[in-house]
Order: structure tokens, then sequence, then C-alpha cells
């Protein structure tokens, strides 16, 4: 009867640190793919959880790209000084439609009160279109 015991307990404990292992990696699947503070704010916004979680398990190249598009398709101008506070509230879908065709330009954003300078649609294009390659 103990034998039975210590082996239901041993079956027990083993099925538990496989449920928390499979946990555990899962979780780390979802951190490996590196954000910005803004593409996180971002995602948030746009995004329900389960998309968030979604894409960062199984489409890494979109969360990549969106990562891009969100925090690296613009730059603050040069010389500025701004907080991190200023940097979240920059939302670049609302400046989309002042980008050009094929060169960089430099508009003010009304929520960070920082001017920024914008990559053109070609270079975005461009840029997201070869994160999106699967290998």
């Amino acid at each position: 009867m103990k034998s039975i015991l210590y082996l239901l307990s041993f079956l027990v404990c083993t099925t538990a640190f496989s449920q928390t292992s499979n946990q555990e990696k899962a979780t780390t699947a979802i951190k490996n793919v590196e954000t910005s503070p803004l593409t996180e704010v971002m995602l948030r916004k746009y995004y329900s959880t389960d998309d968030i979680q979604e894409m960062k398990m199984n489409a890494s190249n979109k969360i990549e790209s969106l990562d891009y598009y969100y925090s690296k398709s613009f730059k603050v101008k040069d010389g500025q000084t701004y907080t991190k506070d200023q940097l979240l509230k920059i939302d670049i879908t609302k400046l989309d439609n002042k980008r050009l065709s094929d060169k960089t330009v430099e508009v003010l954003d009304e929520n960070s009160k920082l001017y920024l300078v914008l990559d053109s649609h070609s270079t975005l294009k461009a840029t997201i279109n070869e994160m999106m390659k699967v290998d």
C-alpha cells in the first residue's frame, strides 16, 4: 500500500513539474521577442492580449516589423532633450499621412511636442517586407 502511495505521489509531482515546465517555456518564448517600451504601449492600444501573445509565440517576424513601425520608423530630431514619458506619447499611426514617398520628413508630434524625422514610405515598406520574409 505504501509503495502505491509513493508511486501516486511521484506521478503527481512529475505531472505538476511537467506542466510548470511547459508554462515556463511558453513564458520564455514570449519574453524572447524584444520590443521597445513604445511598441508595448502601441500593442496594448491596438491589439488584444491574446493577439499579442499569439504574435509573440508564433509570428515573431510580425512583432519585429511592428516594433520597427511603432518605434524605429522615425527618429527624434537631433538636439532635443526629452523624457521617456514624452516618447511613450508618440503614436506613429497618427503621423503616417505626413510621410513622403521617397524621402524623410520632419514633423512636429502634437502629443509629445517633439520634432520627429519620419522614414519615407518606400523605406518603411522595404524594411517591413524584409522583416516579413519567411526563411
